[in-house]
Order: C-alpha cells, then sequence, then structure tokens
C-alpha cells in the first residue's frame, strides 16, 4: 500500500533521507519512500501495511500527523 505523510513544505527531502535511513537502521519493512518536487508538504511511502508506516514516523520531526 502506498501511504501519503504529511512533512514541513521545502523539507520533504530531508524527511525522506531521514525515514530511509531510519528503516534500514531499525529494520522496519519499508519498499520506497518518494518525495517529488510537485507534491509540496507530502511524501509517498510504500509499506505492506499501516502500523509499518506508524512505527517509521512515530518520534520523527518535521513529519505532521498520521498517515492518510
Amino acid at each position: 500500500m502506498i501511504y501519503a505523510i504529511r512533512t514541513t513544505t521545502g523539507q520533504e527531502k530531508n524527511v525522506a533521507e531521514f525515514l530511509a535511513s531510519k528503516a534500514e537502521k531499525e529494520m522496519i519493512e519499508i519498499y520506497s519512500i518518494l518525495a517529488t518536487e510537485d507534491l509540496k508538504g507530502y511524501l509517498l511511502v510504500e509499506a505492506p501495511n499501516r502500523g509499518a508506516v506508524e512505527d517509521l514516523i512515530r518520534k520523527t520531526f518535521k513529519v505532521k500527523g498520521n498517515p492518510q
């Protein structure tokens, strides 16, 4: 499934890189993370379930709210 993650506008790339690193270190099952200039303030995260995304964004700066 693909989930939209709301972030601070202008920080999408930084947050994506941080989340990718966190997923690898904590062995969270995330398939891909997409940060595009056309989608301001959001990241797209591909994961097997919502719980994996919630684990990934827990206690992460510049992430606003829950996965959509």
